[in-house]
This record gives C-alpha cells, sequence and structure tokens, in this order.
C-alpha cells in the first residue's frame, strides 16, 4: 500500500500518452487491498485494455515481470517500474525506434524525481544505484548493450526467441540482486539484433531521502558486486561488459579531483560525496568477492545453456 499513490501517478502519465493504442497490465504482490484498489482505478482509465493481477505463487521482479509477459498480447512488451512516472510521448517513441526491424530492444533516459528534503548533494556518478541515468549513459540516440529496467521495451518476437526474465536474477523480499534486466539486453545482443538507447524515450523516477542513506548505498553497492560475480557463470556475463574500468577511470581523474578542489573551497556537501563515492567503491569489491564464494553454490552458464540448447529460459 506505500505504493499506492505513486502507482496512481503513474496511471495518471500512462493515461496521458500522445498515443493510446496499448495495454496496460499491473501485476500486485502480498497486498490483497492494493490489488482492489488498483483494479477499480485502472477501471476508470481510457485504456485500450487493462488488467490487474495477484501474484501469490512466485514473487519477486523478475517473476512479476515474467507473468506480465504471459498475459500481454502486444507485439511489443514494455516495462515501467511502480514509482516511475512516463513522458508523454513514452509509447509512441517506443513504436517510433521498432519500426526498424533490426531494433528488437529500446531503451531511454531515467531522471530522478527528488521526493522529500534537500537531496543536491547526491552526486550524479552514483544515480546508477537509484536506477537513474549516470556518467557513462549515453546523451545521444545510439546503439547500446543495455539499459535500465525502469525505462526498457523489446520486441515479442525476439523474447520468445530469447526466453523470459532470468528468475535467479532480480529484486525479491529476501535479495537484493539485480542484473535481469542487463541480462535480457545481452541475451538480446548475443542473438544479433540491435538494442537502441534513445534519450527522448524519457522517465522521472521517484527518489526518497531513504534510498540515499549510506546504510541503503552500501547495501546496494554489495549487491550489485554480488550480481556481477552470479551473473559471471549464470549468463556469461564478464567484468569488462560491466564497464566498471571506464567508470572508475572517470571517477579517479574527474570526480576526486572535481571534488577535493570544491572541498578546499568550502563547498557544502563535497564530503559527503567523496564519503558516498568512496563507501561504494569498497562495497561494491566486497559484494563481488561475496559473490564469487557464493556462485559456486549455483548452476554455471555452461550447464544451463547445454539444458537450453536454444534458451536461456528460466
Amino acid at each position: 500500500m506505500k505504493r499506492h499513490r505513486d502507482l496512481l501517478d503513474l496511471l495518471d502519465s500512462l493515461e496521458g500518452q500522445t498515443c493510446h493504442d496499448f495495454e496496460v497490465i499491473l501485476v500486485i504482490e502480498k497486498s490483497h487491498e492494493l490489488f482492489s484498489k488498483m483494479e477499480e482505478s485502472l477501471g476508470s482509465k481510457q485504456f485500450k485494455s487493462s488488467k490487474v493481477i495477484m501474484n501469490n505463487d512466485c514473487r519477486g521482479l523478475s517473476n512479476a515481470r515474467n507473468i506480465g509477459i504471459d498475459h500481454s498480447g502486444g507485439a511489443f512488451i514494455a516495462f515501467i517500474d511502480d514509482d516511475a512516472v512516463a513522458c508523454s510521448r513514452w509509447v509512441e517513441l517506443i513504436l517510433d525506434n521498432f519500426n526498424d526491424e533490426r531494433i528488437c530492444g529500446v531503451t531511454g533516459d531515467v531522471k530522478p524525481l527528488w521526493i522529500g528534503q534537500d537531496q543536491r548533494w547526491f552526486p550524479s556518478e552514483l544515480n546508477w544505484l537509484i536506477s537513474c541515468s549516470y556518467t557513462l549513459t549515453p546523451t545521444r540516440r545510439t546503439e547500446v548493450d543495455r539499459g535500465f529496467g525502469v525505462n526498457m521495451a523489446f520486441r515479442r518476437t525476439s523474447v520468445d526467441a530469447v526466453g523470459k526474465f532470468n528468475t535467479r536474477l532480480g529484486i525479491s523480499e529476501d535479495r537484493w540482486l539485480g542484473g535481469e534486466d542487463t541480462d535480457m539486453f545481452l541475451r538480446i545482443k548475443k542473438g544479433g539484433d540491435r538494442v537502441i538507447f534513445d534519450p527522448e524515450i524519457s522517465v522521472m523516477h521517484k527518489v526518497g531521502p531513504e534510498r540515499i542513506t549510506y546504510r541503503n548505498l552500501v547495501k546496494r553497492s554489495i549487491a550489485g558486486g554480488v550480481s556481477v560475480a552470479l551473473m559471471r557463470d549464470m549468463c556469461g556475463y564478464t567484468v569488462n561488459q560491466s564497464k566498471e574500468s571506464s567508470y572508475l577511470r572517470i571517477l579517479l581523474t574527474g570526480f576526486y579531483p572535481r571534488t577535493l578542489w570544491e572541498m578546499m573551497h568550502g563547498e557544502r556537501g563535497s564530503i559527503r560525496r567523496i564519503t558516498a563515492v568512496s563507501m561504494v567503491i569498497y562495497a561494491e569489491l566486497l559484494g563481488f568477492a561475496i559473490g564469487m564464494i557464493e556462485r559456486r553454490k549455483l548452476p554455471t552458464f555452461k550447464s544451463i545453456k547445454e539444458k537450453n540448447s536454444k534458451r536461456i529460459d528460466v
């Protein structure tokens, strides 16, 4: 129920789209009260088609997305988070990009929508931790390897070919692992299809002060490091694909010198920024080490690939 207001804002942004030829599928976990309220809210909207699905069984983000896929009927499948709002041309621009039949994945810009107290101190270099565009995000339309799960779309035939989201990855009640969206993008790329980033396909992602506390940043960073390590065996992911070397170089040659200069000149917030970035780097390395140990308990990419010779499915 904490996301009820957020979901209403999301539905308002979808109702205000310039293109109306789409269906809305909402998957609810845990709360039957929220399910009833959203069923009523969806019924009052002017959507071509809408469904609210109660998921009482296999929970978690990957499972929810797969349930949405199973209940969808469109040629293209787009995903947006429950705490995000779409720009008015979101659907129109996604469809425009799919006019090129070589394109099977589309993603776009994610801007933070700050909620609550002053959060200007937060370094944009860490925006990836709040699922928003950051230092390595393109600023023009270009071909990419992957995008953000909060703002992504796929051609249905491509999803049918490579399989649905990997349920061994993705956030759930007792697990903060990510990577299921990256895994999907990379599988599509491996199949020879194109993934396009279009900055005009924009969404605003709500960020409350609780999401940028040191404790939460460390927790997300450790989970990110674990995810990279586990994805090595689970889907053939490599550290080079994670772009960590480029990211670290930007921090060392850009962020640290600039922020140290600001700190010497009394810039408010500079100490908090340096502290946050430093904690994230060490926590990510710690998570990667933990993941390298944990991955021994999981099926390897090779065994999964042999089991599913044509699909890496769930």
